[in-house]
């Protein structure tokens, strides 16, 4: 049930009266009927005129006395009162939607001992509404006319939203069986800030649980803690394991292209005559643009945007001149403007034309970069799957080469076939003679790889297929889709999908893996993912709250050692994901990633973790915890994972011994704490909290 419902926003719940009483006794239905004048009477009698500074000071001191103070109801009232016409507002037009809601505000029916029967309430069977707002009442012992009467909201039907709001806050307590202490009012508040919106509810839910006892505080809290196997405990103790080249290291050092690889560029440079400084200039300013990229808007949204901008312009420079009395240089003006208009609202996307000229530059400044990335992301391959030994690669958007470059570096004596697609020919150019260059000694041989400009209309299955920072290249998600789908089906083991580590590179890799993993299952396609997630649940970066924090990893390289860019070094930030097609080996184990940089403090680590229940935590690892994994975790970079042997296991804390149950990651839902438990342990004595601390000892 939505709680939306108690207050008629939504259909499906007649008011609250449902499962209260319907009104089963005659004697309560002339009352019932009588609920709107009772309450204009009310309002009458009751109600208070204020002006605005008035209503601000009363606000001001309400609010101030209610976080201080929170058993102060009556300043919650006036508070929730006095910042809430807005979010009444809102309640009434989400009211009047329905025919239910409008209903309750003609009827205007009232929640107090005249219209409910409540010995009929206690008759009704377990698990009805009616029952439980029976229990929970006589609980606690409060009656349905403990409800104040609105005071300061001066519209009369702003007022019996107010009232009504007031008079169904129990059933939610009801409904959530929540407890009326701190802990219980303040999840209360939350779900009431979601559904009503009012300030005094937000207000509530953000800062009460500072009020919250420290004992309370400690029973929802959890943490993770390191457990380590005794061998590989003895193996770090004995010196017979270095904690820096642990089994879950995934980084390379600063990555340096191959000496013939290096050697081929600069002989093709100096072969052409290209000017250093001139090449490099453009080139970093490519490189700035290729970074700076988003995705292509697609038509729907484009035709959404150029609508507002018509009618922002219109409204703006022709108010009250009519469409058809445009004549037609007004109309070439507005639609300027409308242009101009849309210039700022939308992203410019042009696929990017390399001619011979811009593949210089992307050559001589992009091409390390994306090749330290490949050499990253490969490894990852390399050291957790040391069986796979590729025959085929394909590679779509291959550019100047830098996929066949990484590759052969690590699987040269295996690989036969090179599938490389681009679609500007003078790319496939500049990478076919950097390969012949005579100063690439260990290149492949050149009649094993293949340069073509479109995807192939057939399937021929690769062991490997990579897609490096080319998803950016296509004008809309169909385009993806479809490239994608032929990638995919071109597949025989793993997929590798690279882009920047942007929040725009992130945002189309994260589409990728959610098309691609749902495909799979809708045509019983056996895959899953091998990198970097340790789950195959939604992206917890996309699931949390505020700004969108891009998912990314980090690799430094070197440059090329011409002009200015001589010695010097470079960080490239990445998005990637790596998919494995066929079936899961059962001893893998998906361990945690650190998906940002270890900070080291003086006897202790922070590490932010993706867990392998999809979801993010940042921990504190201090070193008298477990010293062995510890020295493991520090020496851990951004990226890496867990290693085998190392375990995460997450302990709550207990109220009521103040002890800690230890849970691992397969049952972390088990042992939740009895709320009713927390209610008796309030209000029993110093014998009868012994005797819970014992029992829950022994449980």
């Amino acid at each position: 049930m939505r709680p939306a419902l108690l207050l008629g926003i939504n259909n499906g719940l007649p008011g609250i009266t449902r499962g209260l009483s319907s009104y089963p006794n005659p004697k309560y239905v002339n009352q019932a009927r009588s609920g709107k004048e009772n309450f204009e009477k009310d309002f009458e009698r009751t109600h208070v005129t204020t002006s605005l500074l008035q209503k601000f000071i009363l606000g001001l001191g309400s609010g101030i006395l209610s976080i201080s103070t929170p058993s102060r109801g009556d300043m919650v009232a006036v508070m929730g009162e006095v910042t809430g016409p807005r979010a009444l507002e809102y309640i009434r037009v989400r009211m009047l939607e329905s025919e239910e809601g409008r209903k309750i505000l003609e009827e205007k029916p009232r929640i107090s001992s005249a219209t409910v029967d409540l010995e009929t309430l206690k008759s009704y069977p377990e698990g009805t509404l009616g029952k439980a707002y029976s229990n929970f009442l006589h609980l606690y012992g409060y009656s349905p006319d403990s409800r104040n009467s609105v005071r300061f909201v001066d519209d009369k039907e702003l007022a019996y939203v107010a009232q009504r709001y007031r008079e169904v806050h129990d059933l939610f307590h009801t409904i959530f069986h929540m407890p009326t202490n701190m802990l219980g009012e303040v999840t209360v508040k939350w779900v009431e800030a979601i559904q009503t919106r009012l300030p005094m509810c937000i207000t509530g839910a953000l800062f009460g649980p500072v009020r919250l006892a420290p004992k309370l505080t400690r029973t929802y809290s959890t943490k993770v803690v390191l457990r380590i196997d005794s061998e590989m405990d003895s193996k770090i103790k004995n010196k017979e394991l270095n904690p820096k080249h642990h089994t879950g290291v995934m980084n390379v050092k600063c990555v340096e292209l191959p000496v013939g690889v290096k050697e081929g560029i600069l002989s093709e440079v100096a072969l052409n005559n290209i000017c250093h400084k001139q090449v490099i200039k453009h080139g970093l300013e490519l490189e700035r643009r290729l970074w700076r990229r988003e995705v292509p808007p697609e038509e729907h949204f484009k035709a959404i945007k150029k609508s507002e901008a018509h009618k922002y312009c219109r409204n703006k420079y022709f108010a009250g001149v009519r469409m058809e009395d445009l004549d037609n240089q007004m109309e070439k003006k507005l639609n300027r403007m409308v242009d101009q208009r849309l210039k700022k609202l939308l992203y410019n996307w042009k696929r990017i034309m390399y001619d011979s000229f811009t593949s210089f530059q992307y050559l001589i400044v992009r091409a390390p970069s994306d090749y330290a990335t490949l050499r990253r992301v490969f490894n990852e391959i390399l050291l957790r799957d040391k069986e796979f030994k590729p025959q085929s690669l394909f590679d779509f958007g291959s550019g100047v080469g830098t996929t066949l470059w990484a590759a052969n570096e690590l699987w040269g004596d295996s690989l036969k076939h090179y599938y490389c697609v681009d679609i500007s020919k003078q790319m496939n150019d500049l990478a076919r003679n950097i390969l012949e260059s005579k100063h690439y000694i260990n290149a492949p041989d050149i009649n094993k790889v293949f340069f073509r400009q479109f995807l192939p209309a057939s399937y021929l299955p690769h062991d490997i297929v990579v897609s490096a920072f080319t998803l950016f290249e296509l004008k809309d998600c169909k385009d993806r889709i479809r490239t994608l789908t032929t990638l995919w089906n071109n597949t025989s083991r793993y997929l590798v999908l690279i882009e920047n580590g942007t929040n725009a590179g992130h945002w189309l890799i994260n589409e990728a893996r959610s098309w691609l993993l749902e495909t799979s299952k809708l045509y019983n396609v056996e895959c899953s993912i091998f990198a970097p997630c340790p789950h195959e649940l939604p992206c917890p970066r996309f699931q949390s709250l505020g700004k969108l924090t891009p998912c990314n990893f980090v690799v430094k390289y070197h440059r090329l050692p011409l002009g200015s860019l001589r010695r010097s070094t470079g960080t490239s930030l990445f998005s990637f994901l790596i998919l494995r097609k066929g079936e899961k080996p059962p001893q893998e184990i998906s361990s945690a990633r650190i998906v940002r940089k270890v900070l080291r403090r003086h006897k202790h680590i922070v590490c932010h973790l993706c867990m392998n229940d999809g979801k993010l935590t940042t921990s504190f690892f201090p070193k008298k915890q477990c010293e062995s994994a510890y020295a493991c975790l520090r020496q851990s970079k951004w990226g890496d994972v867990i290693p085998e042997g190392i375990t995460l296991e997450k302990q709550k804390v207990i109220k009521a011994d103040h002890s800690i149950i230890e849970e691992s990651n397969e049952n972390n839902e088990e042992d939740l704490v009895d709320r009713e438990e927390l209610i008796s342990d309030e209000e029993s004595d110093e014998e009868g909290s012994e005797n819970g601390e014992k029992k829950e000892s022994e449980k």
